[in-house]
């Protein structure tokens, strides 16, 4: 029987000029399962992520010397990392903010003050995809606002979801592949944390097949909770 290879949590860097952000920020992802790695400006994140390599990087769009949407820009010309996915932190919320971010390959936009369940939900989903999506290819990230509720959906291009999973998928310690030689670590724990949080929060969470391959998961939270 070959042994399994240990877990290696995945690795998100932080770009932020502000160290109470930066400690916020690592406390949430930490507590969600993540290693993290903190950079205090433009210049010292891009740094920061030749040495590391992170999965995933939360980039701050207000920083002296070397803004957001400059570190952002710099980092898509990385070739090997055109699909990064960078998630931008900033309390403007107008249009043209927004728009540049997308411009320069932001992959997400998150305003600030931070709703810290929310983060770690959208962090947690998106790495998931990640991990069972093959290199190179496309994760999309999309939002939907009503006057009560808003939704986040992530769409990968992983193998979807099998039949005999589905109906254990968001259950404690549920793996899709739990041999000795899986080829994906984890601890089965992700979903359910996803799963009890947003339920704790009066959402819900779900997940569909695609026909043309891939999964999307999609999770809603009302605007306003019941008191």
């Amino acid at each position: 029987m070959t042994q399994s290879e240990p877990y290696q949590r995945p690795v998100v860097l932080i770009i932020d000029d502000e160290k109470l952000s930066r400690k916020m920020l690592s406390q949430v992802l930490e507590q969600s399962g993540y290693q993290v790695i903190e950079a205090e400006s433009g210049q010292t994140g891009l740094a920061q992520f030749k040495t590391h390599s992170p999965d995933l990087v939360l980039l701050d769009l207000m920083m002296p010397d070397m803004d957001g949407y400059a570190v952002c820009e710099a980092l898509r010309k990385l070739q090997c990392y055109q699909s990064l996915p960078i998630l931008m932190l900033t309390g403007l919320n107008d249009v043209e903010s927004v728009n540049h971010a997308f411009r320069v390959g932001a992959t997400d936009f998150i305003t600030k003050p931070i709703n810290w369940p929310l983060l770690g939900e959208r962090v947690n989903l998106l790495t998931n995809a990640i991990k069972f999506s093959p290199e190179q290819s496309t994760i999309n990230i999309s939002l939907q606002s009503t006057d009560t509720q808003m939704s986040v959906f992530i769409e990968d291009q992983g193998p979807g979801i099998t039949d005999g999973f589905r109906q254990r998928i968001f259950q404690k310690f549920a793996q899709g592949d739990s041999s000795d030689t899986r080829k994906y670590g984890g601890t089965g724990l992700g979903l359910y944390i996803c799963k009890q949080i947003i339920e704790g929060m009066h959402g819900s969470i779900d997940y569909s097949n695609q026909a043309e391959g891939g999964a999307v998961f999609f999770f809603s939270l009302p605007k306003k909770q019941p008191q």
